[in-house]
């Protein structure tokens, strides 16, 4: 059975996995984690890697952040490369850098941009909501809550 790694024999550990090169990413040669992040194991848990360099270089990561990377590159561990931020702003930055597909490419689009325009279009104010949202929804051939959600500009943002 594995016994938990002290703190040096952690760093150690981590330090075994990459190569540093200054100013580039220092890309994880061990375990994946889901298939995108470095990982490795301490004896008693897995670590993801990016999030154990930024907290041994640069603190402690506060609550309900996530670590970003400038590089894109999930396999980097280089601290100069990672930051933290709110889920928000890590997809914000997403779409900013053409990483997140939006619209139609998204997996799971339920409709299509002509039919959002034709939504948004014969929207009516003042409306009863919860009917405009069915009759639109009937007539499209999508849920009530799509046409919400497209009506509200909770979804398709980038049409707006």
């Amino acid at each position: 059975m594995n016994k938990k790694l002290n703190n040096k024999q952690r760093i150690e550990k981590f330090y075994s996995y990459f190569d540093r090169l200054n100013g580039k990413c220092w890309n994880w040669k061990g375990a994946l984690c889901g298939g995108k992040y470095g990982a490795f194991y301490d004896g008693s848990k897995l670590i993801r890697a990016h999030r154990f360099s930024y907290e041994l270089h640069k603190g402690i990561i506060p609550k309900n952040l996530v670590v970003m990377h400038a590089c894109d590159n999930m396999k980097c561990v280089n601290p100069s490369h990672l930051s933290v931020g709110t889920m928000k702003d890590n997809i914000q930055d997403a779409l900013k850098k053409g990483r997140m597909k939006v619209g139609e490419a998204f997996w799971c689009a339920k409709t299509n941009e002509e039919t959002v325009n034709k939504i948004r279009a014969e929207f009516r104010k003042p409306f009863t909501f919860s009917e405009e949202c069915k009759r639109l929804g009937e007539k499209y051939k999508v849920g009530w809550r799509t046409v919400y959600h497209i009506a509200k500009g909770v979804t398709w943002k980038h049409l707006l």
